[in-house]
């Protein structure tokens, strides 16, 4: 389990919207620079949605945690996919043209329905992660209410 803490922001039906700090386990990700930071910030404030099952009220500071296993799966899918594909429609693109175009070029064939396949590949992947967006198994989840705000701000 990668865990974070943070302070709850607001409510939105059994989800909490958290603000938390890159931390530690931030340090050795690949996607850091992709989280949704903050723009007044320093770069260092970051938002996440986490299911709130214990009940977590606005203003309480929460530890938020995701299963690695999710973690590593979204990055796999995310990362690794899209490129695989890519490499594969590459080699495609170039054994057709050299096959069934005569005159073409084969490495601008090859670029091209890799890059188009990269594309289609990300965007569906895209589509689908946000069917994902409200499975419980796939969300970060707040684990234990740390401290309660005295100011709940409604």
């Amino acid at each position: 389990m990668m865990e974070e803490e943070g302070r709850v922001v607001a409510i939105d039906g059994r989800f909490a919207i958290i603000h938390t700090e890159r931390g530690s386990s931030c340090d050795g990700c690949h996607a850091k620079a992709s989280c949704h930071a903050m723009s007044d910030t320093d770069g260092k404030a970051m938002e996440m949605r986490a299911l709130n099952d214990i009940g977590a009220s606005r203003g309480d500071l929460v530890k938020v945690a995701i299963d690695s296993t999710v973690l590593l799966k979204s990055s796999f899918l995310v990362y690794i996919v899209p490129v695989v594909v890519m490499i594969i429609f590459g080699v495609i693109g170039d054994s057709y043209a050299r096959n069934s175009m005569p005159g073409s070029d084969p490495d601008l064939v090859a670029g091209a329905v890799g890059i188009t396949a990269f594309i289609i590949t990300f965007l569906l992947i895209k589509v689908w992660s946000r069917s994902l967006d409200n499975k419980p198994e796939y969300q970060p989840r707040i684990v234990r209410i740390m401290g309660s705000s005295s100011l709940h701000h409604r």
